[in-house]
């Protein structure tokens, strides 16, 4: 028996009221994602705020034509479901408006979208002149930690890394400040990355890129690299700490007051044969990432130099372990050297940047 005109139209508006459901149930859930699971952190400089801002412009675009084009598709499902009994529809070859406006609506939104971000992408990686610039540093990433360069004021910050201290040493800088930095690698590519900023940038073995941001939120901000640069790529973390002015000069006045250390040279201090009866220096030579040996032989209770050459492009340094022995932490070509006096026994020597591909054994007897 056929179906009643009016049991259809009661089918047929129920189908219409589920599709309604269905639709506004994915709108909600849409808007409530794009709101709380879809989101940045909160950003903490200005150029932050403008990608953020980019960012909520970009999402909204897309939960549109989401929301949309899922909503057609469950209103045609079911109101154009196949039905029994029912005669076959009109065949249709095409509606060249449709096909017309689904073609320009995407086409005006990726305009919209290029003209919006182009200006912000140039300008992130453009270089400011000096005089609009408050502060200038040069990153430097190493395998695998940071190192920064103050260059205005004479700073420069090369700690060898505490893989155990989830804190490593900070880049600072002044609130309000419009800060560049100057991304470079000693080595491998790298990734300076502080997810507050919302924005990476590359660091690549012989090329400078460039970004500039201005902090407006006092504390440290936590990043890391993020390109894979070897072993302890996961430990390659960094901290930007953003002070007022005030502990910003402090901090300098701090840093520029401290006694520098000795300089690495090029060549060995010594002429290769100790004087004066003492044993002539050991010579280790690291590479990149190996020392050229794994055992080395001193005598016991006598003054005994380790000379380092470092003939590879990462930062390296020679220290044993338990025993306050290091020499300072080098890059390619150059030299450091140590000296000790220590008892009988073997000793194990590693590179504190390097610790479980550069290592070996010191025989003291």
């Amino acid at each position: 028996m056929a179906d009643s005109p009016t049991g259809g139209d009661s089918k047929q508006s129920m189908r219409t009221v589920f599709a309604l459901v269905l639709i506004l149930g994915l709108a909600v859930a849409t808007i409530v994602a794009s709101v709380t699971v879809l989101q940045f952190p909160t950003p903490v400089t200005d150029e932050a705020d403008d990608i953020n801002w980019l960012y909520n412009i970009t999402l909204s675009l897309a939960m549109l034509v989401f929301v949309g084009v899922e909503a057609l598709i469950i209103w045609v499902c079911l109101r154009y479901a196949r039905r029994a009994g029912a005669d076959e529809p009109a065949q249709v070859h095409g509606n060249n408006k449709l096909e017309f406006g689904w073609t320009a609506i995407p086409i005006v939104i990726l305009v919209v979208l290029f003209a919006l971000a182009a200006p912000q992408v140039v300008d992130l990686r453009s270089a400011v002149s000096a005089d609009e610039r408050d502060l200038e540093v040069t990153v430097i990433g190493r395998q695998w930690f940071w190192e920064y360069d103050y260059p205005e004021q004479g700073i420069h910050i090369q700690e060898i890394p505490d893989y155990e201290d989830p804190d490593p040493p900070a880049l600072v800088v002044p609130e309000g400040a419009k800060v560049q930095l100057n991304i470079e690698s000693g080595d491998v590519i790298h990734s300076f990355y502080v997810p507050k900023f919302l924005y990476k940038i590359m660091a690549i073995p012989g090329q400078v890129n460039r970004m500039h941001f201005t902090a407006n939120e006092l504390g440290r901000f936590s990043g890391q690299c993020a390109q894979f640069c070897g072993l302890s790529h996961a430990q390659m973390l960094l901290v930007v700490e953003v002070v007022t002015q005030e502990e910003f000069d402090a901090w300098v006045a701090e840093q520029q007051a401290a006694e520098p250390e000795p300089t690495p040279t090029s060549e060995p201090d010594g002429d290769g044969d100790g004087g004066d009866g003492a044993p002539a220096p050991l010579a280790i030579t690291s590479t990149d990432n190996e020392f050229n040996t794994d055992e080395m032989r001193a005598p016991a209770d006598q003054d005994v130099t380790v000379e380092l050459s470092n003939q590879g492009v990462a930062a390296h340094n020679w220290a044993l372990t338990g025993e306050e022995v290091a020499t300072g932490l080098i890059t390619g070509g150059e030299m450091a050297a140590v000296t000790f006096n220590l008892p009988a026994g073997e000793y194990e020597f590693l590179c504190d940047v390097h610790p479980t591909e550069m290592q070996g054994t010191l025989i003291v007897e």
